[in-house]
């Protein structure tokens, strides 16, 4: 019987290897490999007393994390990574601006996530009045979205304050390659926040910060060698 202290590290790595596979990361083999429950529990014992477990055959790093939910709570996170992806990020250090309502209780969690994220990969997180007020705010989100890699923009409680939308246009001007966050509220779930114009690009669907920042280490390598930068990239065989 699993030891109750590893269950949760147990499930959340399960989880992160199926969806791994889902999105041909890892081929079946391997997924029907590390999937199994010794295997599991192995790594998840390493997770639970170290933070993290290499594959070093594999070029592969598990590491265990500690994310904040929409309230500002720790969670427990289990990311995967890719020896590959973090070498064939440009040398030049990726620049991405975040777009968001500006009020605490997002601004905290939010940020605070995506630093955790997208760490690894050095890149640089830019933001809207940043700096000492200099500047109108419109001329610094300007400057920014020109000077950007990429972008992130998400959704939450925006439905009063579309600002977010009014950003997401100038990157369509720009032609500035952009994810979307879309959080679509669970008490409210006939109501649709995004306009049908954007259905076409890059959107991450969530209810919560671990479904959202689950999905978006997964899709962030593929995103940068295909959207970002073109880079050749490998499946694990």
């Amino acid at each position: 019987m699993l030891d109750p202290s590893l269950s949760g590290i147990f499930n959340d790595l399960a989880q992160a290897l199926l969806e791994l596979h889902n999105y041909q990361r890892i081929s079946r083999q391997l997924y029907d490999t590390l999937s199994e429950p010794n295997s599991l529990r192995a790594i998840a014992t390493e997770l639970r007393f170290s933070g993290e477990y290499k594959l070093k055959r594999l070029d592969l790093k598990f590491e265990r994390l500690f994310m904040k939910t929409m309230s500002g709570l720790d969670f427990p996170f289990v990311r995967i990574l890719f020896k590959d992806d973090l070498a064939q990020i440009p040398k030049k250090r990726l620049k991405v601006f975040v777009g968001h309502r500006f009020v605490d209780h997002i601004t905290q969690p939010l940020r605070f996530n995506l630093a955790r994220i997208l760490e690894p990969y050095g890149i640089k997180l830019m933001f809207a009045g940043q700096e000492a007020a200099s500047e109108p705010l419109l001329s610094d989100i300007v400057k920014k979205l020109s000077t950007a890699d990429f972008a992130i923009f998400d959704n939450r409680e925006t439905e009063t304050k579309p600002n977010v939308y009014i950003e997401i246009g100038m990157s369509l001007i720009l032609k500035l390659s952009f994810i979307v966050c879309d959080y679509r509220d669970p008490k409210r779930p006939d109501f649709d926040p995004m306009p049908s114009d954007l259905s076409g690009f890059l959107t991450v669907r969530y209810a919560n910060y671990k479904s959202l920042f689950t999905e978006l280490s997964l899709k962030l390598p593929s995103f940068i060698y295909q959207r970002v930068r073109p880079i050749k990239r490998s499946r694990r065989a």
